[in-house]
Order: C-alpha cells, then sequence, then structure tokens
C-alpha cells in the first residue's frame, strides 16, 4: 500500500484522480474505502494489484496528526542534539 492524494473527484458520476508516487491515477466510487465521500487533496492509502489501482481508502485525521507529531520529534531531537 502506498500514500496518495486525491486531485480530483466528482460526485456527480463517481470518478476522480488520485497521485501516488508522481503519477495519476483514475478511480470511481467502486474502488473508494471511507466512511465519508472522497475530498479533494485528502491524503489517503492506495492499493495497487499488478500495477493496477485496486482501491483508495480514507486516511484517518487522527493517524495523519500522529504522523505529523512523530515527525516533529524527531526534528526536535535532531536540533537539540
Amino acid at each position: 500500500m502506498e500514500r496518495g492524494k486525491i486531485l480530483q473527484y466528482s460526485q456527480n458520476d463517481g470518478c476522480g484522480c488520485v497521485l501516488s508516487n508522481n503519477n495519476q491515477f483514475a478511480f470511481t466510487i467502486r474502488d473508494w474505502r471511507g466512511e465519508s465521500a472522497p475530498a479533494l487533496n485528502r491524503i489517503v492509502n492506495v492499493e495497487f494489484r499488478e500495477g493496477a489501482l485496486v482501491s483508495v481508502a480514507e486516511v484517518p485525521e487522527s493517524v495523519l496528526l500522529q504522523e505529523k507529531a512523530a515527525e516533529a520529534g524527531e526534528v526536535a531531537k535532531k536540533t537539540w542534539r
């Protein structure tokens, strides 16, 4: 699984585009794994099988906040050395 970011999503047609590893991939609402609708700039986990995108899953805000806090802690440790 890789991280990505939703670049575009249309609720009207249920199609969107996600950016992962500097590549854009189309997805549909059938590929979406989340409690809320896909949203522009949302950080997601993307899963590929044999080079094809098979799912786009929302990353909970709590997970993103924990990751940012851990990154900040590492930066602080390096700064105070």
